[in-house]
Order: structure tokens, then C-alpha cells, then sequence
């Protein structure tokens, strides 16, 4: 398991043992992350605090629990409590809790709360994985001391929160002993790092919030699964901050798409086109949603990392048919950053939907993917109107075939 930001961690029971003349205490291992953490903070078990890193046990689990926590588990700090497990169980590299509960009580009049049985829901909250942020690493024109290829130098700060700083160090992968062991392993030099330096900027701008206070535009706060497929893993991260991972010039790169229709990368006519156009100024009828709905995921002591509806975000329908589209942020804690994404998929499915295909000469190569430009076009009565690029491919010919999606300034507001 991964584990970004500060969530609720994997509890993956690796083993477990009794011990004592009566075989009174239970020990059980549990593995937080497949990788190295920045804390671990709470436990919880169902719905009751158990153990915090500031106070220890907590409640009535005082005197029948002892918690002990590894963020990166070595051979010196193993924790071996028989001899069937040795000096080996020292779990390297790895994030994980050891529970050691008292099944019997402390006095003939008493009773251990594990009497009829341990806990079977518990949470671990903590922050996770330590994250490579471009923008700290003056080798590739930041500020720091972050490097790509030295995850030593990677560090847990607001960065480690950034889901473009996430989704970059997902794809560097995490390293145990030299050894790949959670990621993909990407190297460096694949990745448009300037495009993840934007990125991470747009998701750390300050947002204004309606009741008051403020926020960062985009957080991201989850686990992923080794098993989890690469589309799943950055889907998530896109969807957390309205982006588009791409492969301009055959490296990794990342858009959020903010409204930057002011500034086009590109202005172009009639004498850029040099064969047909295909106009469709209308999309899918089906994807013309008037209501977006979904959950995130709400940390508070009440919900504990379970997921919960946000408000949903809506306008009335212009036919008598209300078409839902369901999006769900797991990696969102914020029920307002939520809204903000809901809301953009809403605009984005009530304005525009119209494309435009054709091919246009090798002036077309200043454009890249999802760059905003302007389209000149009398024939449709087009003048200066703003465009997305959708495809774009540039030939060796010098013949730029490209797909134009209708902008709106509208969908950002």
C-alpha cells in the first residue's frame, strides 16, 4: 500500500502470536505503508480513541494495550518478542504498529475490553509518504534540495499534500535497499517537470471560501494498492485537481486546466488550415448533465475516513429529463474542494461540447494538448474564439492534424 498525505493507513495484519503463561496476550503486527512515513498519530478502534502519539493508550484500554510504532522499520529497530520470530521480523523499509493486548483482566474484578475479542475495525491515522517536489530542486530550476533520483532528499511538507508533487513521485516510484518497491520507477528524465512545477502551483493557490477563511485550491489525502492500475492511480489524482496527464514530445507531463483562455498559446485562420473542417458545434445529448453528485471522503472523529455525500451541484433542466453524473473524490477531505470540482464538471457539461477537426499546416506546432488558442474562421462566423486543443499530431510533412474543443471563460467562474 501508498499512503499520501495525512489519512487513514493500510492495516494489513502480517503476523500475530500469544504469549504469557496462559497464553494472555495477544501480539499482532500490523504494516501502515509499503514504505517509509512521516507519522503515525491516532489509532482508533471502531469508534473509540485508542492510542495517540502525544498521550499513549488511551481510556479504557489503559493497562491492556501497549502500542509501539515503527515509520520505517530496520534491523535496529526491530521489535522481536519470541523466539519463533526472531531477529528477522524487522519489516525493512516498511511503516507498521505493533499491539500487544491483554486478554485477561488486572484483578478477579475486572475485565480486559479484549476479553471476548481484539478489534476487528481500527484506523491508523497518520502522514504519509515523504514527496519529491520539482519546485525545491535547483537542478531542474527550482530552489532546494530535493533531487529525482535521491529520495533521501524528499521530505513531508504541504508539498506532500500536492497532488501533483503526489502523482510525480508515484510514477519515480519508492525505493527499499536499492529495490523498487512501490511505484513504477519512472525515470526522471521521461517527466515535463516545468509542467509539474505548474501544476503544483495552481493546486497550492489560495482559495476563498463562502462561510469564510480560505483553502489551497487542490489536496489530496488517500492510499492506493500495488494492485491499483496505472489509469486508477492518476485518475484519481487528475480528478483531484481537474488535470490531464499527457506526452508531449514523448514525456510524462500534466495540465490543470484553469481558465488561462485570456493568454492563447496560439492565434490562428483561415491560412493555417490547409484541408477540410469538420464542425460540431453540439455534443452528446447524454452528456449534457444538470446535476453532479458523488461523495468524499470526511476525516472527522465522526465519519473517520468513510465516505459521505457532498452537496450536490445543479441547474434545472431544460427538457424535463435531469441527467446525473456521479463523481466520487476519494482522495478529497474537503467537502468544498469537492464542490469546486463538481461544479467545474458542471459548467464544463452545460457550456460548449462543439469540436472542431482539421488539418493545419506546420504553423500548428507552437500548440501542445489542452493549451488554449483562438480560432479565426468566417465561414462559421468565427472570430477569435476560444478553443482547447483536444488532439493535435505533428507530422514529419509538416501537416498538423488537430482537434479543437469549444472553451468557455463561464465554466470557471
Amino acid at each position: 500500500k501508498l499512503v499520501f498525505g495525512r489519512t487513514a493507513m493500510a492495516t494489513d495484519i502480517c503476523d500475530q502470536e500469544f504469549t504469557g503463561t496462559a497464553q494472555e496476550y495477544l501480539h499482532r503486527f500490523i504494516v501502515a505503508a509499503s514504505h517509509k512515513v512521516n507519522s503515525i498519530q491516532e489509532i482508533w478502534f471502531d469508534d473509540k480513541l485508542a492510542w495517540t502519539l502525544a498521550g499513549g493508550v488511551q481510556g479504557s484500554f489503559v493497562g491492556y494495550l501497549e502500542v509501539a510504532t515503527r515509520l520505517e522499520g530496520n534491523a535496529g529497530n526491530a521489535i522481536n518478542i519470541s523466539a519463533r520470530m526472531g531477529a528477522t521480523r524487522r519489516y525493512t523499509g516498511l511503516a507498521y504498529v505493533h499491539f500487544r493486548y491483554k486478554l485477561t483482566g488486572n484483578s478477579k474484578k475486572t475485565e480486559s475490553p479484549f476479553a471476548s475479542a481484539v478489534p476487528s475495525r481500527i484506523t491508523i491515522i497518520g502522514e504519509g509518504m515523504p514527496c519529491y517536489d520539482p519546485r525545491q530542486d535547483t537542478s531542474v530550476g527550482g530552489s532546494g534540495a530535493h533531487r529525482a533520483d535521491n529520495q533521501a532528499t524528499w521530505t513531508y511538507g504541504t508539498h506532500a499534500r500536492n497532488p501533483a508533487c503526489q502523482a510525480l513521485t508515484y510514477m519515480l516510484g519508492w525505493r527499499i535497499n536499492g529495490l523498487l518497491a512501490v511505484g513504477k520507477g519512472i525515470p526522471a528524465r521521461r517527466f515535463d517537470l516545468a509542467s509539474f512545477m505548474t501544476a503544483a502551483n495552481v493546486c497550492d493557490e489560495t482559495q476563498a471560501l463562502k462561510a469564510g477563511g480560505t483553502e489551497s485550491r487542490y489536496r489530496f489525502d488517500g492510499i492506493f494498492s500495488e494492485a491499483d492500475d496505472l489509469s486508477t492511480v492518476l485518475g484519481a489524482f487528475s480528478g483531484a485537481m481537474d488535470a490531464r496527464f499527457y506526452d508531449p514530445q514523448g514525456r510524462i507531463a500534466v495540465k490543470c486546466i484553469v481558465n488561462d483562455l485570456a493568454t492563447p498559446i496560439a492565434s490562428f485562420g483561415p491560412a493555417d488550415i490547409i484541408d477540410e473542417v469538420v464542425w460540431s458545434p453540439f455534443g452528446d445529448l447524454a452528456e449534457s448533465y444538470n446535476i453532479v453528485r458523488g461523495t468524499y471522503t470526511d476525516a472527522s472523529t465522526t465519519s473517520l475516513y468513510q465516505a459521505v455525500d457532498y452537496p450536490e451541484q445543479s441547474v434545472p433542466n431544460t427538457d424535463g429529463i435531469d441527467r446525473v453524473l456521479t463523481l466520487d473524490f476519494a482522495g478529497v477531505q474537503s467537502a468544498t474542494q469537492a464542490q469546486r470540482l463538481a461544479k467545474r464538471a458542471l459548467m464544463r457539461a452545460q457550456l460548449g461540447g462543439g469540436t472542431l477537426s482539421c488539418e493545419m499546416q506546420a504553423t500548428a506546432w507552437r500548440a501542445e494538448q489542452f493549451a488554449p488558442v483562438a480560432l479565426t474562421f468566417p465561414n462559421l462566423g468565427m472570430a477569435s474564439k476560444p478553443f482547447r486543443v483536444a488532439e493535435i499530431e505533428a507530422r514529419v510533412d509538416g501537416t498538423v492534424p488537430i482537434s479543437l474543443a469549444v472553451e468557455n471563460a463561464a465554466r470557471y467562474a
